[in-house]
């Protein structure tokens, strides 16, 4: 093989590799994009390839449990009818959460940065800028939320996290409620 044979296959490796790793490391980016995007669209099919709904329920209901265990305090305290009340309170959640975490509910949350959208002509867009903020934590985990909202004080903003699921491929794992709602 010549120099120049040599360079150009030398070249074309690097260029190939670069390209390959720039997609790898921007990959959660731009699955954030296509999530948010079905989401404007209300494209559930594209939306729900995005999401991984036993996990998202898993970490809804995970962040709804201290309410009922930290806010009553130790069972002894209430007597043993506090106990029941936690069960009953769990189970009223776990049912809420699997019958009410529908497609369209998760795309008007990442459409909006919010929970529950009070004011329905807020948009994620405003400006043509994204209210969203990411920050990668270590190689298979991204944390996106929400920078600022408007109606902060009506209701708080949420966070997603999404994990790696395979090379380029990310899923919607967890909804972060806001601190209010928990």
């Amino acid at each position: 093989m010549t120099s120049k044979k040599f360079k150009a296959a030398a070249c074309a490796t690097v260029t190939v590799f670069a390209a390959i790793a720039s997609y790898w490391y921007w990959s959660p980016w731009l699955s954030v994009r296509q999530l948010q995007a079905a989401a404007v669209e209300r494209d559930a099919k594209t939306f729900n390839q995005h999401i991984d709904y036993p996990k998202v329920r898993a970490s809804i209901k995970g962040q709804f449990a201290p309410m009922f265990t930290d806010t009553l305090g130790p069972p002894a305290r209430y007597g043993s009818g506090a106990a029941f009340g936690r069960k009953m309170g769990m189970g009223m959640v776990n049912r809420y959460v699997d019958g009410e975490l529908r497609p369209q509910q998760l795309m008007r949350s990442i459409e909006v940065g919010q929970l529950s959208a009070r004011n329905p002509s807020v948009t994620s867009h405003v400006d043509g800028k994204s209210p969203w903020q990411y920050e990668r934590q270590g190689f298979n985990q991204v944390l996106a939320h929400v920078t600022s909202s408007d109606d902060a004080a009506l209701q708080p903003p949420l966070g997603m996290v999404l994990q790696r699921s395979g090379f380029a491929t990310w899923k919607l794992t967890q909804v972060l409620l806001p601190v209010s709602a928990q």
